[in-house]
């Protein structure tokens, strides 16, 4: 994702804008904030940066004997942590556990690795301000 991205920024030498919806506001804060790119600003519509915690249909479809009190035991793993969702999951009963493990989410969020990015969200829309 990061290649094509950068691609297509070499080609608008004032920069870009990105919006961003989901989980798609994830990936792309990540590859800002690891890259150096003519982004302008980054708009993230209906990102989790906070994070996940609940049970939906997705997670009962793949993890049918645990709820969202058990996740943690899978998703607090190194395995857990390649699976999509583990990226993201976090649980406000093992912040520890989250800070510890977090090899995405909680990194960008300045839990295992402090001092990284800063993102403002108002009802569902976070707005993330690029440095250039």
């Amino acid at each position: 994702v990061q290649a094509k991205i950068q691609s297509f920024v070499e080609g608008a030498p004032d920069g870009v804008h990105m919006i961003c919806c989901s989980q798609g506001g994830l990936v792309c804060r990540g590859i800002l904030e690891n890259y150096p790119l003519n982004i302008r600003a980054l708009v993230s519509l209906s990102s989790p940066h906070a994070g996940q915690y609940g049970d939906t249909q997705y997670l009962k479809y793949l993890f049918p004997n645990y709820t969202k009190e058990h996740l943690y035991l899978v998703f607090y793993t190194d395995v857990g942590q390649d699976v999509s969702v583990g990226g993201y999951w976090n649980d406000p009963y093992h912040q520890d556990l989250y800070n510890r493990y977090g090899k995405f989410l909680s990194v960008l969020n300045n839990g295992s690795n402090p001092g990284k990015g800063i993102v403002s969200c108002s009802n569902g829309c976070c707005f993330y301000q690029c440095s250039m």
